[in-house]
C-alpha cells in the first residue's frame, strides 16, 4: 500500500487512514463508506505517494471506480424498493382476486343449493383458500 510506504504506523497520518481497509477490500458495503476517506488522503499526499511508486492516474482511477460503486449501489437501493412496492402491490390484486372467487362462489351456491351438479361446482376445498374476505381492500392511494 502507497500510504504506508509514505507514512510510517506511528505518525499521526497514518491514523487518518482507515483502519478496517483490509476487511473493506472483501466486502462492498465497507468499501462504499470509506472510499471517500481513502480518495481525499490520496489526493491530500499525491505528490508523497506518486514519489514512492503509485501509478500517475490511480487517483483518478479510484475516484471513477468509487464513482461506479455509488451508482451501482444506488441503483441496487432503488431495486429493493420497488420490489418491495412491487409485492405489496401484487398481493393487493391477489387478495381483490380471492375476494371476487369467493364472492363468485358464494353466489353461485345460493343460486344452485338445490341443484347439486351445478352447486359442487362452486364449492372450494382446497384448503388453503379462504372462504373469508383474504383482507379489506384498502383506498386508492396517490403515486
Amino acid at each position: 500500500m502507497f500510504y504506508e510506504k509514505v507514512f510510517d504506523k506511528k505518525t499521526a497520518e497514518s491514523k487518518l487512514f482507515p483502519q478496517n481497509y483490509t476487511d473493506a477490500k472483501k466486502n462492498e458495503s465497507l468499501m462504499i463508506n470509506i472510499m471517500p476517506v481513502v480518495t481525499e488522503l490520496i489526493d491530500k499526499n499525491k505528490e508523497a505517494m506518486t514519489g514512492k511508486g503509485m501509478p500517475a492516474g490511480f487517483d483518478t482511477q479510484g475516484k471513477t471506480l468509487l464513482s461506479e460503486l455509488d451508482a451501482l449501489n444506488k441503483a441496487q437501493e432503488k431495486q429493493k424498493a420497488d420490489n418491495i412496492a412491487y409485492t405489496a402491490e401484487r398481493r393487493i390484486t391477489l387478495s381483490k382476486l380471492y375476494n371476487r372467487i369467493n364472492d363468485i362462489n358464494r353466489a353461485g351456491k345460493l343460486s344452485y343449493e338445490n341443484d347439486s351438479t351445478m352447486a359442487h361446482y362452486f364449492d372450494w376445498s382446497w384448503p388453503r383458500w379462504n372462504k373469508k374476505k383474504v383482507i379489506e381492500e384498502p383506498a386508492e392511494q396517490p403515486k
